[in-house]
């Protein structure tokens, strides 16, 4: 599935779902933005190869995107990994899973 109708429907399923972001850097030690944060939507803009997340009070962007991979356990939704192309991996984790069933 195309990123920007994914993370699209993705974010209509979020009712403001607590989630932090990890950013995990090949030469640094990870870091942590503020922790679980209402996560208010994911977007990804193709005209400029970019990935935004929108945390309340927070907007988090990944430049350049190389890849989108989504974890779970087949029923729901855990976490967004995205890889940027300096492959640094920023991981948007939701403190409790998205069913899968509302995304469709």
């Amino acid at each position: 599935m195309e990123w920007h109708s994914y993370l699209k429907t993705l974010s209509r399923a979020l009712n403001r779902d607590q989630a932090e972001i990890w950013l995990d850097w090949p030469d640094l030690a990870h870091e942590v933005e503020p922790v679980w944060l209402p996560l208010l939507g994911i977007a990804y803009d193709s005209k400029n190869n970019l990935i935004k997340v929108v945390l309340e009070g927070l907007h988090h962007f990944v430049q350049n995107a190389v890849s989108v991979v989504v974890e779970g356990n087949g029923a729901s939704i855990s976490a967004v990994k995205i890889v940027d192309g300096n492959n640094a991996q920023q991981i948007v984790q939701l403190r409790d899973p998205v069913m899968l069933a509302l995304l469709h």
